[in-house]
């Protein structure tokens, strides 16, 4: 597994993590995505070819640190949302 400092978490099914993009990481056996979620990291690992770690590579593979971005589970797809730029702080309306 890789190494990473912060909280590691699953994201259950139906469940939303927002926080700033630290960093993507992969390796050969797996993807982790590092959000900062207030003062706390928060990791993320998924299995290298997973469908979810696909769509974290294609995604987030040209974002910036500090953007703020929304992992969405649902109990059909893995998503990845609300991403703005590097210095956007608006707040975000649902």
């Amino acid at each position: 597994m890789l190494a990473e400092r912060g909280k590691q978490i699953e994201l259950a099914l139906w469940s939303e993590l927002i926080g700033r993009f630290v960093r993507l990481k992969v390796s050969e056996s797996e993807v982790s995505v590092v959000l900062a979620c207030g003062a706390e990291h928060i990791v993320l690992f998924f299995p290298k070819n997973s469908p979810e770690s696909e769509i974290l590579q294609t995604r987030l593979s040209s974002v910036r640190p500090g953007a703020r971005v929304g992992l969405l589970r649902t109990d059909k797809a893995f998503h990845v949302r609300s991403i703005e730029t590097a210095g956007d702080d608006r707040i975000e309306r649902k």
